[in-house]
């Protein structure tokens, strides 16, 4: 009887090859598909907020319960979460402003978000010992998230300018994506605002992490 010409073994060798092929093309749609993710994330901004179209003439530290005047520019308002890695960037930010502009009439208010529950220790973070280290700044411990609350601020690194007549004139981030510095619109509108400009109300997205737990948001 004659003996088939088939040998099963001389199709291994393209099998294992497509095979392998095939586990390298997943290994590199897995990978791209990875980066367009986080790319996304980076891009996708926190929720937006509705702040009070007026401010205080006085802020209020949530420790003491002191209030604290105005500077005649108006006053900066910054809040944070410790915790958030995307805001040590927007730090950076506020660290160059402040280096690069005369903001010796402007009041800078930075809240940093604190559990009632927590110990003191919770905002004692490398972002709130930079901040807390730029000239003119003014760092608060906001327990509870009372300021942030009043403010509707819900992402971390959200900046809202109120003139010299407490009138809103710019809420947003600084960075234009998570942990990324970069010229933007919303800088150019901030610094004039610094310089005693009058540009038009600004709004921007605020890239970065939540600052309330959502028993707390107003979302």
């Amino acid at each position: 009887m004659p003996r088939s010409s088939h040998n099963p073994r001389r199709t291994q060798p393209f099998a294992s090859s497509h095979t392998h092929r095939g586990l390298t093309g997943l290994w590199i749609c897995l990978v791209a598909g990875g980066f367009v993710g986080l790319g996304a994330y980076s891009h996708r901004p926190g929720p937006s907020s509705n702040p009070p179209a007026h401010w205080p003439a006085e802020s209020v530290d949530t420790v003491t319960a002191e209030a604290e005047p105005t500077g005649a520019k108006g006053q900066l308002l910054m809040f944070v979460h410790p915790k958030c890695p995307c805001t040590r960037t927007t730090i950076d930010v506020l660290e160059e402003l402040v280096a690069t502009h005369d903001t010796s009439d402007l009041t800078i208010d930075a809240y940093f978000y604190r559990p009632f529950d927590a110990p003191d220790d919770f905002v004692a973070t490398e972002t709130f010992r930079r901040t807390a280290r730029i000239p003119g700044v003014r760092v608060h411990t906001d327990i509870n998230g009372v300021m942030a609350a009043r403010a509707d601020a819900k992402t971390s690194g959200a900046v809202h300018f109120y003139d010299s007549d407490a009138r809103l004139r710019f809420q947003g981030g600084l960075t234009p994506s998570r942990g990324h510095a970069g010229e933007s619109a919303a800088l150019f509108n901030l610094r004039a605002l610094i310089r005693g400009d009058a540009p038009p109300p600004f709004t921007s997205p605020v890239f970065g992490c939540a600052i309330l737990p959502k028993s707390l948001r107003n979302d």
